[in-house]
């Protein structure tokens, strides 16, 4: 656990001081190593409060110099600090400039990768006077107090320019190297699932390779041309689109050197990669149902279970209760149509009718109010009552068809006679105790009149029974007759 602790104070403190981090001590020197013939420099500075100068006024010729070490050329960053004269030790490699805003500092690699030695398509700058226009153009971004001309001599004060094309074709290629996308939209919001088309202003997205992250799956980026590029939202969060273009005409990156009594020089190399970091971030559509149920004007929830399919394909994407209001909210949808389902069958109720819920970037959030509402009775349908019936074939269509007619009766049938049973009780069990008789209003019940209403059922034995039963006993008889005879 300590060592891990270590690690993230290591890294914090790298973050904090990397100037201090990324420094180390450098045992080489920089030296003149050759004059550019007809090449001279004039410098001017005017004194200021705090320092007092010998000389406001310098000549140079103009000269290339070199690290000891790596005999790679190196441009001077300070104009009025000497270089010469520095022994091993006297220097410190950094990774990065501790004595240059940013800006300044970006302008500086980039003018040094495009100065002296480069080369490439229509562009050669291997003549020495590209070290001189190079030089001249930096001294212009570190110093900008300090006044640089071309000169004809080493005595001239006259300023001569003789390399204005050869300046305009530098700049230009820092310009055109080190600009950064510009884009049309300034709202960086996406729908999940959208894909949404943006524009380069200035036209050069080819130039850049672009970086969603460790997760590539959060954008689909695709460039279509110079101008456009198509960028689609998988995943709902905050996520960092990076577009960034690498330089790799040199074998190893740049470095500058340090020096607290010489002048701090930069030594080209490929330059820091134009990095621009958009952020995007990407919101998930919603749809809102309502369920109630209304009886006779009075409103109350529809609790139940509500299920949200996609549309295109049927796909159930999620199924919720609803909560005290009969509403249930659905959240992180991407674009495209959906329809809901209810899990109560609500028999005998007119319910709105939903249409299905279509989620763009214009209506991200979509509400929606089904209300079931109870039938009037005039309007309900019950069995048996008043539903239409088709007739049946041979079917009276009269709804009430006259009854059939009943066979008159004898008033007075003749009664037949109960069978007599000593279970059967006697009329004079119905006496009271000690003789008493019963009170009058208890009477015996009259026997109920016997009603047929159906014909008797006459059984009618087949004639072969008869006979089947004849020949069996024709046969029984003899086996009776074999019998005694074989016993005697």
């Amino acid at each position: 656990m300590k060592y891990k602790i270590l690690s993230i104070a290591v890294i914090i403190l790298a973050v904090i001081f990397s100037i201090d981090v990324y420094a180390f001590d450098f045992d080489g020197y920089f030296y003149e190593s050759e004059k550019i013939d007809g090449i001279y420099f004039y410098k001017h500075r005017e004194d200021t409060e705090t320092e007092k100068y010998q000389y406001h006024n310098f000549h140079s010729q103009a000269s290339i110099y070199r690290n000891s070490r790596t005999n790679n050329f190196v441009y001077c960053v300070e104009s009025w600090v000497p270089i010469s004269g520095a022994t091993g030790g006297d220097y410190e490699d950094c990774a990065t400039s501790s004595f240059l805003e940013w800006d300044a500092k970006l302008r500086v690699e980039a003018l040094a990768y495009y100065g002296y030695g480069y080369k490439e398509g229509i562009y050669d700058h291997t003549d020495p006077k590209w070290y001189a226009i190079t030089q001249y153009l930096i001294w212009q971004v570190t110093n900008p107090n300090i006044e640089h001309y071309f000169v004809s001599s080493i005595s001239s004060k006259t300023p001569i320019y003789p390399y204005e094309n050869e300046i305009a074709e530098l700049n230009y290629l820092v310009r055109e190297n080190q600009q950064l996308p510009v884009f049309n939209v300034e709202n960086k919001t996406l729908l999940l699932g959208e894909t949404k088309v943006i524009e380069d202003k200035l036209g050069i997205l080819p130039s850049f390779k672009l970086y969603t992250g460790d997760d590539i799956s959060k954008l689909d980026v695709e460039v279509l041309n110079e101008k456009s590029i198509a960028i689609k939202a998988n995943e709902v969060g905050e996520h960092e689109l990076v577009y960034y273009r690498k330089f790799n005409y040199y074998d190893d990156y740049y470095r500058y050197y340090r020096s607290d009594k010489y002048q701090n020089v930069f030594e080209p190399g490929n330059m820091s990669t134009a990095v621009l970091i958009d952020h995007y971030n990407v919101i998930g559509g919603s749809i809102k149902y309502t369920s109630t149920i209304e009886e006779e004007g009075n409103k109350r929830p529809s609790l139940t279970n509500v299920s949200l399919y996609r549309a295109s394909d049927d796909t159930l994407v999620e199924t919720k209760s609803t909560d005290e209001n009969g509403s249930v909210l659905f959240t992180d949808l991407f674009v495209g149509e959906y329809y809901v389902c209810e899990e109560q069958n609500l028999d005998g109720y007119t319910s709105t009718e939903i249409e299905n819920m279509i989620i763009n970037f214009d209506t991200p959030d979509v509400m929606a109010i089904a209300v079931h509402k109870l039938n009037k009775k005039d309007d309900l349908v019950i069995p048996g009552e008043n539903e239409d019936k088709e007739p049946t074939p041979g079917e009276s269509e009269d709804k009430n068809p006259p009854l059939p007619e009943v066979p008159d009766r004898d008033p007075n049938p003749e009664v037949p006679s109960l069978p007599s049973d000593e279970n059967t009780p006697n009329k004079d069990d119905n006496l009271m105790p000690d003789g008493e008789t019963p009170p009058a209003d208890i009477i015996d019940p009259p026997l109920r009149e016997p009603e047929y209403t159906q014909n008797p059922i006459e059984v009618v034995v087949p004639k072969t029974s008869k006979s089947s039963l004849n020949i069996i006993f024709l046969l029984l008889s003899l086996i009776s007759l074999m019998y005694i005879k074989h016993a005697k």
